[in-house]
C-alpha cells in the first residue's frame, strides 16, 4: 500500500507542475492602436530620445515584470514607418506602453504575446 501511496503523491505532484506551467504559458491576443488615443509623452527619457508621444494598450494582468512581442500587420507596418514608431515597447502594471515620433494617421493593428516575467522569490 505504500508503493500506491507514493505513486499517487507523484502523480499529483505532476499534474499541479503541470497545471502551473500552463499559467505561465505566453497568451496571444489581437489589438488595435487607435490613432485618436495617442498623448504627449510625460517621460523625460523618452521623449528626450526623440518619441514625444504614447500609446497605453490596456493588458489585464501585464506587470512591470513582463515582456511583450507585438507584431504589426503587413497592412499597418506602413503607418508605423510613417510616424516613425519605436521598435520596442515597454510593459507596465496593466499596459503596454508604444512609442512614436509624430502621431499617426491611422489605425494600426497587431499581435500582442504577452510573455510572463521571473517568479517571485521567496525568503
Amino acid at each position: 500500500m505504500a508503493l500506491v501511496g507514493e505513486v499517487a503523491s507523484t502523480a499529483t505532484g505532476a499534474l499541479t507542475d503541470l497545471e502551473e506551467a500552463k499559467m505561465d504559458k505566453p497568451t496571444f491576443f489581437t489589438a488595435t492602436l487607435t490613432s485618436t488615443e495617442w498623448s504627449d509623452n510625460a517621460g523625460e527619457e523618452s521623449a528626450g530620445a526623440g518619441y514625444p508621444y504614447v500609446y497605453n494598450l490596456m493588458a489585464a494582468g501585464a506587470t512591470a515584470a513582463d515582456g511583450a512581442e507585438c507584431i504589426l500587420t503587413p497592412q499597418s507596418q506602413s503607418t508605423a514607418a510613417r510616424c516613425g514608431m519605436c521598435p520596442t515597447a515597454e510593459v507596465l502594471e496593466g499596459a503596454i506602453r508604444f512609442y512614436a515620433q509624430s502621431l499617426p494617421a491611422e489605425d494600426m493593428t497587431m499581435q500582442v504575446r504577452l510573455i510572463p516575467g521571473a517568479p517571485e522569490q521567496e525568503g
